[in-house]
């Protein structure tokens, strides 16, 4: 019932990097996952669980591309691509919308996969994309709490209006957004 039986290390890795380059993930993941299941320390291991972390984002798996990347961090702190993991769990995370939470007070998107990418690595090669997805969340959340105080201000509610723009100026001091928050606060 094996598909993989009897398939050496090398050329399950090598079917799996066919099936990456033209594109097709999901037989790219099964064979990656067969090629970790059977050869964890093998020549190719460290390289096929990154290319496994690369594959579940493609094919839009995004919780399992940041538990693969997760795996890859812990098990592998020193390694020169390390960086790499790091930004395919944070892209995975701001595909998968978990940053929606923020708004929420229940994360904050500086502490998390991006920001802990840029805080490790800020030399990475990934840094400055990362970094440039933060602050557009920022500005995304500030104009967020704008929206909401706008509707605040329609409904007669001013001293909501007044808190939500102090938010913003407090919580997001460098967005775009803390003169409308200060036009709204007036």
């Amino acid at each position: 019932d094996d598909e993989f039986a009897g398939v050496q290390e090398r050329e399950l890795y090598e079917l799996a990097r066919t099936a990456l380059d033209s594109n097709r993930y999901p037989i790219a993941i099964e064979r990656l996952e067969a090629l970790d299941t059977r050869y964890p320390f093998g020549v190719h291991a460290e390289q096929a669980q990154l290319e496994l972390i690369y594959a579940y984002y493609e094919n839009s798996d995004w919780e399992e591309a940041r538990a693969a990347a997760s795996r890859f961090i812990r098990l592998h702190p020193d390694h020169p691509q390390v960086d790499y993991a790091y930004y395919l769990r944070g892209l995975s995370a701001w595909q998968a919308g978990r940053f929606s939470l923020e708004r929420l007070r229940l994360i904050d998107i500086s502490k998390r996969d991006l920001g802990e990418l840029i805080q490790r690595y800020p030399q990475s090669e990934y840094a400055a994309d990362a970094q440039q997805r933060i602050v557009y969340l920022r500005e995304l959340m500030a104009r967020h709490e704008l929206h909401v105080a706008d509707y605040y201000l329609r409904r007669g509610a001013y001293l909501a209006a007044v808190e939500r723009g102090r938010w913003v100026i407090e919580n997001y001091p460098e967005s775009n957004a803390t003169r409308d928050a200060l036009a709204t606060m007036v």
